[in-house]
């Protein structure tokens, strides 16, 4: 099991049976779009995978393992639960908690270890993957996805798009074997077409070549804008408090009539970090809260009473180091970022930093974090290297290297912090090299004995 799984609540719909398929048919383990759901809590910093596994054939089936999981760009935390058996034509659900918010997909994996025989198996998975993406007319972005091989074995994934007519979607790459429970990082370029300005439903999808557990499918909604209107500037530029943390504002200045909302893209996914917000008018709120697999720092006015037909600075607090991120100016009167768009930093690209294109918000790093210790002692007989981490996010990914193939990588727990043992080292001089999945590294010299 890779990554940290908190718990494990099983709960069983319909009856399930511990014997073997029926000679008179096959079983269908079915995990179909609607099967996988994904929540997540801030207050505990976990993430909730639910799934539901139906067996759609004409026999009963026997025990099989569901593997269920989570997966970031780089990444996955995942494990194996026993089920002892599914009726022809009934279901069984699994909710499965795990550590952090920062996970970008949630999946799962009925029969991994191909224990059934089933009429079909190419229906025995789905991830759940929201991208939401705002791009002007005629220019291009690019994103990041990760796919995940579920299977025991290595997967030969072939990924595809389907766009509407005009858009141009690259992948790269476009197929490669992933060794087994590994996720690979693929490189999504989107293009939108000229005069294109709406809502458009993109699919990119990684199917397995041996048709087996199925296909993962990423859902984008992208939306195209025509031109830019407003201007965005935030502290680098208007003066200020320049430094973070804790000041973070931005002065958004309407081009024609009035707006009724301002949105901001995120990287600390902690509400509790976001304090002292400024409002135009008492008739406005403010919340930070998760769109897909992103976080939004959103301003608005839910019945548009009191727009904003002048700059007006909005601003918070938070503890976080700083990084470059986008924004959006809307006409929806709610927190949705993508509700009637009237323009977005995407649209500003030719603008500078600070300046129209992007904004300071705050980071997925804390600035803080730290090598706590990089001790080697003797211990019965072997060489044992204690390093700590301490100071990051919680649910932050780490990796550590200790050399000579010495390795520990997971999710750092609700304190930000993490401990890793390595037994068996040579003696002499060392170095640790930690990294966080927020992008920090560090290095701490150590000497065993």
């Amino acid at each position: 099991m890779q990554g940290e799984l908190r718990g494990l609540v099983a709960v069983v719909l319909g009856v399930t049976y511990a014997f073997a398929n029926s000679a008179l048919g096959n079983a269908d383990l079915v995990i179909a779009s609607t099967d996988v759901t994904v929540a997540q809590n801030q207050q505990n910093n976990t993430t909730t995978v639910t799934v539901v596994v139906h067996n759609r054939g004409d026999a009963a089936c026997g025990p099989f393992d569901l593997r269920v999981g989570v997966s970031g760009t780089n990444t996955s935390a995942w494990g194996d639960h026993r089920i002892i058996g599914i009726a022809a034509g009934a279901a069984t659900t699994r909710v499965v908690t795990v550590d952090g918010l920062s996970w970008k997909c949630g999946w799962a994996s009925a029969d991994v270890r191909n224990e059934i025989n089933e009429n079909n198996e190419s229906n025995n998975s789905y991830s759940q993957n929201k991208i939401w993406i705002v791009i002007p007319s005629g220019r291009t972005i690019e994103d990041m996805i990760g796919v995940v091989n579920p299977q025991l074995t290595p997967e030969l994934v072939i990924l595809e798009t389907v766009a509407p007519p005009g858009w141009d979607i690259r992948l790269d790459p476009q197929y490669a074997v992933i060794d087994p429970g590994q996720t690979l990082p693929v490189r999504v370029t989107y293009t939108a077409p000229p005069e294109s300005y709406r809502h458009q439903p993109i699919v990119l999808t990684a199917l397995f070549a041996d048709g087996s557990p199925g296909a993962w499918t990423w859902d984008v909604h992208a939306f195209s804008l025509p031109q830019a209107l407003d201007t965005v500037v935030c502290e680098t530029l208007g003066g200020g408090d320049k430094d973070h943390p804790p000041v973070y504002w931005y002065d958004v200045t309407p081009a024609e009539a009035g707006r009724c909302d301002f949105h901001v893209k995120v990287f600390d996914a902690h509400p509790a970090n976001y304090t002292d917000p400024t409002l135009p008018a008492p008739t406005w709120r403010f919340a930070v809260h998760q769109v897909g697999t992103d976080w939004y720092a959103s301003w608005w006015d839910p019945q548009c009473e009191n727009a904003i037909f002048d700059t007006f600075r909005f601003q918070f607090r938070n503890p976080h180091e700083s990084a470059w991120s986008h924004w959006t100016t809307t006409i929806g009167a709610d927190s949705d970022p993508f509700a009637q768009v009237v323009d977005t930093s995407a649209a500003h690209d030719l603008q500078s930093d600070g300046g129209g294109f992007r904004v300071h918000v705050p980071g997925a790093c804390t600035g803080r974090e730290k090598i706590s210790r990089s001790a080697c002692e003797l211990r019965q007989g072997a060489n044992r290297l204690v390093v700590k981490l301490v100071r990051g996010v919680p649910g932050d990914f780490y990796r550590i290297d200790a050399g000579d193939g010495f390795e520990n990588e997971g999710i750092l727990n609700a304190r930000g912090k993490a401990t890793a043992k390595f037994n068996g080292l040579p003696s002499g001089n060392g170095e640790v090299q930690a990294m966080w999945g927020c992008g920090k590294e560090e290095s701490a010299a150590f000497t065993c004995p």
